[in-house]
């Protein structure tokens, strides 16, 4: 093969290893989400959020949870990741949850609403997380739960899907755990979890907007 053909080859699976790995980070499993479901109190009667919600799936899922007396609100900074929501939720017939169509600074979210929000591979790519975090932080209702899974920064996937506009902390397509740790507490938020190994090679943070703020 010549060096042309080697160059496109490494190309190519480098293409198809980074399209795996997106694969895997948004399909959840059953037991991923039966931890999700416990974390966050997807029980009936409460209001949660899923920021980041993609095509939907877990969002629809929480809305199964909370019943009818409960809300779901999938927010997605991409108007047709928004409409995908709807049609989804519209297609398994459920009436308690809500497509948001925010931005990078949290915009659309509703304040004091929220008893549990989860970002689950979506964290990473605000290129304003210190808006973001505060528009989360005013999402939740005292007591409140966050939830974030994400993964430690992969420098190949910096190379094949680099992102734009966010931090130079980051240090590649990802985010330190520790550098997630600390936006997150310079929001006010106290952490109160940490799970390292959530599922293959992401971590878990949990945290709580204190009682009274």
């Amino acid at each position: 093969m010549s060096r042309k053909g080697v160059a496109v080859a490494a190309v190519l699976a480098g293409g198809a290893a980074a399209g795996y790995a997106a694969w895997r980070l948004r399909r959840a499993s059953r037991a991923e989400i039966e931890r999700l479901a416990c974390i966050l109190g997807w029980e009936p009667g409460r209001v949660v959020a899923d920021v980041g919600a993609g095509r939907g799936a877990l969002a629809v899922e929480a809305g199964r949870r909370v019943g009818r007396q409960g809300h779901v609100y999938a927010a997605e900074v991409e108007p047709a990741k928004v409409r995908k929501v709807r049609r989804r939720a519209e297609g398994s017939g459920l009436e308690n949850l809500t497509a948001v169509e925010t931005d990078q600074s949290g915009g659309g979210m509703p304040a004091d609403a929220c008893d549990a929000i989860l970002l689950r591979g979506s964290y990473h790519h605000f290129s304003d997380p210190a808006a973001m975090t505060a528009a989360l932080h005013r999402a939740l209702r005292p007591g409140g739960t966050l939830a974030v899974i994400d993964f430690e920064p992969r420098w190949w996937l910096s190379l094949l899907a680099p992102l734009k506009g966010v931090p130079q902390d980051r240090g590649g397509h990802g985010i330190p755990r520790e550098v997630l740790v600390r936006e997150l507490e310079d929001a006010g938020f106290s952490i109160t979890g940490i799970i390292p190994r959530w599922r293959w090679d992401t971590y878990c943070v949990v945290a709580q907007k204190p009682a009274g703020n």
